[in-house]
């Protein structure tokens, strides 16, 4: 069983701090990790939500597996299209970036 969490950025501060971090901002494998190009599709192609939702710039998903915390996948919502984000504050800065959670759910992949 995985855990969803969807956010949505509210406000960006403004700094001229510059932050490097080369952590991955995803798991390199498990399940998560072999079905999320199907996932990303999936999301690119209808909304998958079970409440009215409408993807705005910026906004956020993290999806993690309740057993294994090092099993996870971040999303992000650019141009129009959900993307990966591979490597953390690659796509976007959650030191400067202030978001609200939308809603938490659960996902079951089999």
């Amino acid at each position: 069983m995985y855990k969803w969490t969807l956010e949505r950025i509210i406000s960006t501060n403004n700094s001229n701090t510059i932050e490097i971090d080369y952590f991955p901002s995803s798991s390199e494998n498990g399940l998560i990790q072999t079905l999320k190009t199907e996932i990303i599709t999936k999301l690119n192609s209808c909304n998958v939500f079970d409440f009215d939702y409408i993807p705005f710039e910026k906004d956020y998903l993290n999806i993690t597996n309740q057993k294994n915390e090092d099993e996870y996948l971040n999303l992000i919502f650019l141009e129009g299209i959900w993307i990966e984000e591979k490597h953390l504050n690659d796509l976007r800065n959650p030191n400067l970036d202030n978001y609200k959670t939308l809603e938490i759910g659960d996902l079951e992949l089999q």
